[in-house]
C-alpha cells in the first residue's frame, strides 16, 4: 500500500468518525431536549404549587437550553468536518467559538442562580425530589470544557490559514 491509499485510507476512517460524532452528539441533543422538557413539566407544577421559585427555574431553564444547543452545534461542526474536502474553515472555528463562549455562559449562570426550592416536587404521584447547593461554586469540568472549545477554534483558525497558504503555493 502506498502513501496515497494510506492517506485515502487514513481519511476514509476520519469521516466515518465525524459522522459518527454528529449521529451521537445529534442523540445528544435530543436526550438533552427531552430532559429540557421534563425540567419544564417539573417547573410548571413547582410554581403551579406556589413555590416562588420563578427566578431559579427561568435560570435553569436557560442554563439546561445551553445545553441543549451545544451538541447540536457539535453535529453540524461533525457533519460538515466529514463531508468538507477541507475541513479547517471558518465556519468550523466560529462553530468551536460559540460552543466555548455558550459553556461559559453556562457557568456564568450556575453562579447568579437563586438557590433551589427546598420543596418535594412529585410528578404524577411520583416524588421528584431535587436538592439545593449550598452557595454558588465552579464547576472545573465546565471550564475545562469551555477552554477546551476556545483553544480548539483558534487550532482551527490557524488550519484554515495553513489551508490557505497551501492553495496559494499551488
Amino acid at each position: 500500500m502506498d502513501d496515497a491509499d494510506m492517506r485515502n485510507e487514513t481519511l476514509k476512517r476520519a469521516r466515518r468518525a465525524c459522522r459518527m460524532a454528529s449521529m451521537g452528539m445529534s442523540w445528544l441533543s435530543v436526550l438533552c431536549g427531552l430532559g429540557l422538557a421534563f425540567m419544564l413539566l417539573i417547573a410548571a407544577q413547582d410554581l403551579r404549587d406556589g413555590s416562588g421559585a420563578g427566578a431559579y427555574w427561568i435560570v435553569q431553564t436557560l442554563s439546561f437550553a445551553l445545553i441543549v444547543c451545544i451538541p447540536a452545534i457539535l453535529v453540524r461542526f461533525f457533519r460538515d468536518f466529514a463531508r468538507d474536502p477541507l475541513p479547517f474553515g471558518r465556519q468550523q472555528s466560529r462553530r468551536l467559538l460559540v460552543a466555548g463562549i455558550l459553556v461559559l455562559i453556562q457557568i456564568v449562570l450556575g453562579l447568579v442562580s437563586p438557590p433551589a426550592p427546598a420543596a418535594t416536587i412529585s410528578l404524577a404521584g411520583l416524588p421528584l425530589i431535587y436538592s439545593a447547593r449550598d452557595g454558588h461554586f465552579i464547576d472545573a469540568g465546565h471550564v475545562v470544557e469551555a477552554v477546551f472549545f476556545l483553544c480548539l477554534s483558534v487550532v482551527f483558525r490557524y488550519g484554515e490559514a495553513l489551508q490557505e497558504d497551501s492553495d496559494n503555493i499551488l
